[in-house]
């Protein structure tokens, strides 16, 4: 639209055409009487749209601002009309349409492609029957907004979109009529008249690659309208890819944007779907994976801790945080009591004795001990055999050490007997 809103603006700001629409007039002046209530009713603009200056001015503002916007070719032309009549077209040509393409848009054009000049020219929009000119001149005047038309084939164009924008004039106070435009059959002010292009919507989309691009991520697409078609004459289908009839809503998913153009929906799918075919497996393998890590984790954790206990049982926590840290273990304590217990006469009692009693018997006694060792909150260092080390004082400090010491050989007399 930037395009077609540059040509507006060069009619608005430069003044060639400003006397066109006087020189027209109103309907229904200088209408052909045959072409009356038809869906093509025209005007004779005979003088005033074939004339040399007119038309090099027309071609002067347009030509520059498609080559500016590099849309040679994509923009295949401008027609100007001037209180709704079409007037000026550039480039200025006839086209012949093949008798196969003209029944389609019979009435519009006469038997005339789009960019023919002459029997287009005095093609009154504000007052003919077709439903599509109707449409567009509703739109630009009583809508106010912008129109766009297409795809349709018109040759040479086999996809050709028609974009119109409207022209209005600054109010007036001292003009009584106030530029009152009719649009069948409605008066608007300050009216003057609108301006179309003619885009090649095929080479725009060449032109852009969007085929190319879709193929080269393995795609399908459709680009449609979701309007649908215009009064029955262009295409619902904007584009797609050859093998988008492979593609349905269980392999795709659709996105809506809002354009001049309506809602425009753009389908896009993979003919394999969204999940690749080996996603099952490496589901399953992920699945498994963890799995095996996290027993192995565990079988790790658990050796940890089982080789931790063994160590608290050989020191004492605090060295073996030490150790951990890096840090030498060497404490100091000034008053340590050392007790050391002896079975008298235990290598001939266990002689005697079968090796699953010596072990219950040495297993009762010590357990007996430790619970005394816990009770009197001194430290067990070593078992080995019937001998039972234990100190008092280290690593934990008491001021009562030689009396725990005393009281707890005591207590194993007791347990002995």
């Amino acid at each position: 639209m930037v395009p077609l809103y540059s040509v507006q603006q060069g009619v608005v700001h430069s003044g060639y055409f400003d006397e066109l629409p006087a020189k027209i007039g109103a309907y229904p002046n200088l209408v052909i009487p045959e072409t009356e209530e038809t869906p093509f009713t025209k005007r004779d603009v005979t003088g005033i749209c074939d004339d040399p200056n007119m038309i090099q001015k027309w071609k002067d503002i347009v030509q520059p601002i498609n080559t500016d916007n590099d849309l040679d070719g994509i923009v295949q032309g401008y027609r100007l009309f001037p209180a709704n009549v079409a007037c000026l077209t550039e480039p200025h040509e006839e086209v012949g349409v093949p008798a196969d393409t003209a029944g389609k848009f019979d009435g519009m054009f006469e038997g005339e492609a789009l960019l023919a000049s002459d029997n287009v020219a005095g093609l009154d929009t504000g007052h003919t029957a077709f439903p599509l000119w109707k449409m567009i001149t509703t739109d630009l005047f009583i809508n106010k907004q912008f129109n766009i038309f297409g795809p349709f084939p018109m040759p040479p164009m086999t996809e050709l979109i028609c974009g119109h924008i409207a022209i209005f004039t600054k109010p007036n106070p001292e003009d009584p009529t106030k530029n009152v435009l009719d649009v069948h059959g409605t008066e608007v002010e300050n009216a003057w008249g609108f301006v179309v292009n003619f885009l090649d919507w095929k080479k725009l989309k060449d032109k852009s690659n969007i085929y190319e691009r879709f193929a080269g991520c393995n795609l399908e697409f459709q680009l449609s309208r979701k309007s649908g078609s215009t009064v029955g004459l262009d295409s619902e289908i904007l584009a797609e890819s050859p093998d988008m009839d492979q593609i349905d809503d269980a392999n795709a998913i659709s996105v809506e944007t809002e354009t001049m153009h309506g809602t425009w929906v753009n389908k896009v799918g993979r003919k394999i779907g969204w999940s690749p075919p080996w996603y099952s497996a490496a589901v399953a393998g992920v699945v498994l994976s963890s799995l095996l890590l996290g027993i192995l984790t565990a079988s790790t954790l658990v050796e940890r801790q089982l080789h931790r206990n063994l160590l608290y049982k050989v020191m004492p926590r605090r060295a073996i945080a030490k150790l951990h840290r890096g840090q030498t273990v060497l404490d100091k304590f000034n008053l340590v009591t050392m007790f050391f217990s002896d079975i008298v006469g235990f290598t001939s009692m266990s002689g005697s004795m079968r090796p699953i009693q010596v072990m219950k018997m040495l297993n009762d006694l010590y357990m007996e001990f430790d619970k005394l060792v816990e009770k009197h909150q001194v430290y067990k260092v070593e078992t080995i055999g019937d001998a039972y080390m234990v100190v008092g004082g280290a690593p934990g400090k008491s001021a009562f050490v030689l009396f725990i010491c005393m009281s707890l050989c005591v207590q194993y007399e007791v347990s002995l007997s």
